[in-house]
């Protein structure tokens, strides 16, 4: 399977709406009122940059992803292959908790 990146540069005011169907996916890409927002069906994948904030899903693969930039602290939480991942930046502290394979 191949994968297509797109990047998307808008001016302020402008509202961009691509919906595509192809092999079974579908993928929708959305820029309005300053936010971003791109849904994908095909183990399905959400990105949202909404409000200086940047929210990532992804579930792939029996695999979860989460990522989320926010008032300027960073929390990445990953669930993939039965391991556990938490990577916390806030407040210029860095916390991290690994649970691997027990």
């Amino acid at each position: 399977m191949r994968y297509i990146t797109l990047y998307i540069f808008t001016n302020l005011n402008i509202s961009f709406y691509l919906t595509t169907n192809s092999d079974n996916s579908f993928y929708q890409t959305t820029n309005s009122n300053n936010s971003f927002y791109q849904t994908t069906n095909s183990n399905f994948y959400q990105t949202t940059n909404s409000n200086n904030s940047f929210y990532q899903t992804t579930n792939s693969n029996n695999s979860f992803y989460q990522t989320t930039n926010s008032n300027n602290n960073f929390y990445q939480i990953t669930n993939s292959n039965n391991s556990f991942y938490q990577t916390t930046n806030s407040n210029n502290s860095f916390y991290q908790t690994t649970n691997l394979k027990n």
